[in-house]
């Protein structure tokens, strides 16, 4: 288990960061992604699945399944995750 950084995910995300180009606001699909940005290396794709394929009917698959682990700490200010989920919005 990884203790959390003191100042929060965020600056952890900020660090990975520092040196890329972030695109804000922008609607990318499975139709439109190779004119955007046809030299990528990575996108971060943080929509849900089905806009992003352009689908309007429900989708079987939504992703990973999440499931709550409580674990005791020695006080109430200790805190420690696994891993950072990034978008848990695919959970609704």
């Amino acid at each position: 288990m990884g203790v959390f950084h003191p100042e929060g995910s965020g600056e952890i995300i900020e660090n990975i960061l520092s040196k890329a180009t972030v695109n804000f606001n922008n609607e990318i699909t499975i139709n439109n992604i190779d004119s955007f940005e046809p030299d990528f290396d990575a996108v971060i794709m943080t929509s849900s699945l089905d806009l992003f394929l352009d689908h309007n009917e429900k989708l079987e698959w939504r992703g990973i399944e999440s499931k709550a682990e409580f674990y005791t700490t020695s006080n109430n200010e200790d805190k420690f995750t696994e891993a950072y989920q990034i978008n848990p919005s695919i959970f609704k």
